[in-house]
């Protein structure tokens, strides 16, 4: 069985660290830049040059900006070590701000 786990964080300088630790535990996922719709609205100055798509083992190459949302395919005991180890260097989303959702994939096909 898979699962697809998503996750958001507002962006701190402690998100890099926990998407690094998480590909280094062996895991690899792919971060989108976004914004809030508060920041969508306040913001004059949205550039069309970041990159929207950034696979982890990519991610020193990128600075991200406001917000990132990040998506791994995973299988069960994948999903419990991601999700503990971004529970455990978030303090459950208390030192960084996020969340994360999980849904179960019935009709996977692929080698990751």
């Amino acid at each position: 069985m898979k699962y697809i786990l998503y996750v958001t964080f507002d962006n701190q300088e402690d998100v890099k660290t926990i998407l690094h630790d998480v590909f280094e535990s062996g895991h690899n996922g792919t971060v989108l830049q976004s914004t809030s719709v508060r920041h969508l609205l306040d913001d004059d100055e949205i550039s069309s040059d970041d990159p929207m798509f950034i696979g982890l083992r990519h991610l020193n190459a990128g600075e991200l900006v406001n917000s990132c949302f990040a998506y791994f395919i995973l299988d069960e005991k994948g999903l419990n070590e991601v999700r503990d180890l971004i529970r455990r260097e978030t303090q459950n989303f208390t030192t960084v701000k996020g969340g994360m959702y999980y849904i179960e994939i019935n009709n996977y096909e692929g080698s990751i």
